[in-house]
């Protein structure tokens, strides 16, 4: 292999990844005051639904 590299080559490419990985999933997560409420169950009713005959 004509181009090898050297260790500290390689700890600078893995660092560097994590920086670039962890600086995604910062810039993505929203803050809690922007995030939308989570889902809204409707109450179940109170007399069950009768089915539908055929």
């Amino acid at each position: 292999m004509p181009n090898q590299l050297t260790d500290r080559q390689v700890l600078a490419a893995i660092a560097l990844t994590l920086v670039v990985v962890i600086g995604l999933v910062l810039m993505s997560v929203k803050p809690e005051q922007e995030r939308e409420p989570g889902l809204l169950w409707r109450d179940q009713p109170d007399q069950p639904t009768k089915s539908l005959a055929i």
